[in-house]
Order: structure tokens, then C-alpha cells, then sequence
């Protein structure tokens, strides 16, 4: 939302802003930052936890796993979130997390409860506008008592006639809210940064929506998906470039240029090279194998399989390489020993071998210089 939207001027689809009878607006990261006081909590939650679990737990990754779990029986928000980091500090540690750690754990979402709102750029400016044409409702999820503050505390509750905080975001609940505002989902516009929660399943029922993307939600996914070798790049690019396009033309087109060059130097130089370190081959032997591998899988299984031999091509080839190397050295012939330097023969002990394990001392007595002796 990065500047004031014109009452009653076209949409990305056509549509005026007049031609809604109710536009309804989401809140966290909609209306004002909320993602990032989550992140920095995470942040802190590894730094605290971290130093007493076992070695090779992923702190981070057990604590987004706890979260998920608890959604169903606590919901979202600051109160859930806080709870699944003490849950999870628990379970990591296997219960031997000091009190203290868990008194400063609590001590963050006391925090989080208590924040003051920062609403994101242009938001009162574009609310003014568009409550001066239409109905603006605003519906958001959440725990009760922090989202009712947030919202009387922000300065920006008087634009909206309806605030519904809601425990899911889904199509029945759009469809009793509907009923409830007595508009019909041709005549009903939510605005929102979460595709899942605010954009499909108002699409669903017939109605129309605007995403609005938060910066740090696509870094998060650029970053998870860049991880997958090969289509990563393009996981990431893709979605990227396309909400880019609907911004302007040349932050697509700038887009899409920064991640087809990324994607170009990380596929065909820094995967060979790394790659090549790790399985000890050759850079260009790791690029012909995932070409090969991924040209072979796509003929068997099509884009699935393709992207399964290029993951294991890698490994085939290294392993391929040692069984050469084994099969060639297994039948080469023996080498001749090298010939000695011209003069050192004549140097080496007569009597000795080379290697001998117990060595004949030399007489010098009757063969060394003090037999000549008078």
C-alpha cells in the first residue's frame, strides 16, 4: 500500500472502487507491522533456548512446529505464539530449561501484548478515501482482547462501521459474515496480505480481492523455497516478479531480471563449484550430470521426474567416478620400477638390499681402510 488509492478509479481488473457496496480490510500487516515483532521474538527464542539442547536440534525449526500444533487448540496470536515458545523450550531441552529462561520467554510476549501500533505508509490517507464512497468493515483474526486494542489504540477505528475478529479466515466464515453485512460476494472487496486467509477464499465464493504483499512474507519465501536445487530460483522468481508487474512495469521488469541473473550464476556457477568440492569432481562433469539427469527424469516422469534425477544426479555421478577409478586401477599393469640416476649404483651397499629389515654391518677390518694400516 504504497500510496492513496483514487475513490472511484479503476482496479487492476477493471472495476471501480464504486462498484463495491462493502470493502473490507484485514489488520496485521494490512494496516500496521505486526510480522516483524514475531521474527525478532523468534530470534530471541533461539538465542535463549539454543545453548541448552542437545547438539543437532533445530531450535528454530521445533518451535515453528509447536506453533503449528497449537493453532488448533489456541488460536492465533500473541497469547498462543507465547505459549508454543514456552512449550517448545520444554520439549527441546528435555525439560531442563532453567526458569529464568522461561520467566524472560514470558517476558517477550508480555512485550508483543504491549507495543504500540505502527501503521504502515498512506493507511489513514487511503481509509479516508475509500470510507467516503462505500462501507469499509474491517476483519481480522487473532486473540480478542490484543486485537481490540490494537485497533482503539491506532487512531484509525472511527473509518470503519464493522470490526469482526474472527478465530479463521475461511469460506464459511466470509460466507456468515456476508449474511451478516446483507451484501452479496459480487459486491464485496477484501483487501489483505495473506493469499490463504484473505485472498482465495473470497475468491471462492464469487467475490473480489487485493493483495497487499509484506516485504519480509516474500524474503521469508524466496529464502525457504531457494533452498530446492535447480527450480528454486524459479520458486522464488516467478511469484515475485509477477506481484512486482502489478506494482509497475519496471519493478517487473527489474524484478525478473535480478532473479534471471541470480538464477543463472547460481545454476551453472556456484552449484558446479561447490558441488564439485564437496563430491570431489569436476565442475563441469556436476553440469553435465544434472543436464543429462534432468533431461532423462523428464523423459520418464515428466517435470517430477526430471526434478528427481537432477537431485540425484550429483551423487550418481561421484559414485560413478570412484568405480571407474577402482575398475581402472584394479586392471592397469604393474609399473616398472624407474631406473636409477647415472653414478648412484655405484653408491648403493653391495651387501644391503634397499629395505632390508636387518642390515649385515660392513667388516672394516678386513675390507675397510685399516686392513691398508701399518
Amino acid at each position: 500500500m504504497s500510496s492513496p488509492a483514487e475513490p472511484t478509479g479503476p482496479s487492476a481488473d477493471g472495476r471501480r472502487i464504486d462498484d463495491f457496496d462493502v470493502v473490507a480490510f484485514d489488520a496485521d500487516d494490512t494496516l500496521w507491522r505486526s510480522e516483524d515483532s514475531f521474527e525478532s521474538a523468534e530470534r530471541r527464542f533461539v538465542e535463549l533456548v539454543a545453548p541448552y539442547a542437545p547438539d543437532g536440534v533445530d531450535v528454530y525449526a521445533a518451535l515453528r512446529a509447536t506453533e503449528k500444533a497449537d493453532v488448533p487448540v489456541t488460536g492465533y496470536g500473541v497469547k498462543a505464539f507465547t505459549l508454543s515458545m514456552i512449550r517448545a523450550a520444554i520439549t527441546v531441552t528435555n525439560e531442563t530449561i532453567p526458569s529464568a529462561v522461561v520467566g524472560e520467554l514470558g517476558e517477550i510476549g508480555r512485550s508483543m501484548l504491549v507495543e504500540p501500533v505502527q501503521l504502515l505508509d498512506h493507511v489513514p490517507e487511503v481509509l479516508t478515501e475509500v470510507a467516503a464512497v462505500c462501507r469499509v468493515v474491517l476483519i481480522t483474526k487473532g486473540d480478542l482482547v490484543h486485537q481490540t486494542r490494537k485497533i482503539t489504540t491506532s487512531g484509525i477505528e472511527h473509518h470503519f462501521s464493522d470490526l469482526e475478529i474472527v478465530l479463521e479466515k475461511d469460506a464459511e466464515v466470509y460466507t456468515r459474515l456476508l449474511q451478516r453485512f446483507d451484501v452479496p460476494a459480487q459486491r464485496f472487496c477484501m483487501v489483505g496480505n495473506s493469499v490463504r486467509s484473505d485472498i482465495l477464499p473470497v475468491l471462492a465464493l464469487g467475490g473480489h480481492a487485493v493483495h497487499i504483499p509484506y516485504p519480509l512474507l516474500w524474503g521469508l519465501w524466496v529464502a525457504l523455497v531457494d533452498f530446492l536445487p535447480m527450480i528454486g530460483g524459479a520458486l522464488a522468481g516467478i511469484p515475485t516478479a509477477l506481484f512486482a508487474f502489478t506494482h509497475s512495469l519496471i519493478a517487473g521488469i527489474v524484478t525478473a531480471i535480478v532473479f534471471l541473473t541470480y538464477q543463472q550464476i547460481e545454476n551453472h556457477i556456484l552449484n558446479p563449484v561447490i558441488m564439485s568440492k564437496t563430491v570431489k569432481i569436476s565442475p563441469l562433469l556436476v553440469l553435465v550430470a544434472v543436464l543429462v539427469g534432468a533431461s532423462l527424469g523428464s523423459l520418464v516422469g515428466g517435470l517430477f521426474g526430471g526434478f528427481v534425477a537432477a537431485l540425484l544426479a550429483i551423487p550418481i555421478a561421484g559414485a560413478l567416478q570412484v568405480l571407474v577409478r577402482e575398475a581402472w586401477n584394479a586392471t592397469a599393469p604393474p609399473r616398472e620400477p624407474p631406473e636409477p640416476p647415472s653414478g648412484q649404483a655405484e653408491l648403493e651397499d653391495p651387501v644391503n638390499a634397499p629395505g632390508e629389515l636387518f642390515p649385515v654391518p660392513t667388516d672394516k677390518g678386513e675390507h675397510g681402510p685399516e686392513a691398508a694400516a701399518p
